[in-house]
């Protein structure tokens, strides 16, 4: 089965449950765990690098030493034109304001790469960014380990937080390894009590 199609089949099997004149603990249990099959299906959706489709059924093909992840359309055009053109794909309207906000600021071409050992930086955008590079972690996963951090009640300390979100990891199906989920949550919690 496809995976929009386990995204439909849990969405549906929530509203079922949701309907439901009065929940009892195992439904909830089971909001969770149809929540963690949600998450899981869409982590495994990649877009299109011509198109910008999302889907399941994504191949990475390399024509003339050029290598796109590209749809079955895109794909079966790259292979006939014999080239991937990836110029074809629509800019959306964010990219046109930055581009024009980085004509108007002079530019620092001599400044080196992040690396990984760099400070961690305030703002949120930066922050998932440093994650990212220090635990191989995608956004997305970062992001849901950011906002169950956030919906904890009662502050904990760094070591009980990790430990209720090895739990949480695991009921929600998460693909992350202790030490990755270890890592973002150190590197979340101190960036939230120097806020």
């Amino acid at each position: 089965m496809k995976a929009l199609e386990k995204i439909k089949e849990s969405s549906q099997a929530i509203v079922k449950i949701c309907q439901k004149e009065r929940l009892s603990k195992a439904d909830k249990e089971r909001l969770f765990k149809l929540q963690g099959d949600i998450f899981s299906q869409i982590d495994t959706l990649t877009e299109c690098e011509i198109c910008g489709r999302v889907s399941d059924l994504i191949a990475s093909i390399t024509i003339a030493n050029t290598t796109a992840n590209l749809c079955s359309q895109c794909g079966i055009v790259a292979l006939t034109d014999g080239q991937i053109k990836k110029t074809s794909r629509r800019s959306s309207r964010k990219t046109s304001t930055d581009n024009r906000a980085t004509k108007n600021k002079k530019v620092n071409k001599t400044s080196p790469p992040p690396s990984k050992t760099a400070p961690i930086k305030t703002n949120t955008a930066s922050l998932i960014e440093n994650i990212e590079l220090e635990t191989d972690l995608s956004k997305p996963i970062i992001r849901r380990i950011e906002k169950m951090i956030t919906e904890i009640a009662t502050p904990m300390s760094i070591e009980h937080t990790f430990r209720y979100m090895l739990n949480e990891a695991k009921i929600a199906k998460m693909k992350v390894s202790d030490e990755q989920l270890e890592k973002a949550v150190s590197i979340l919690m101190t960036n939230t009590t120097k806020s």
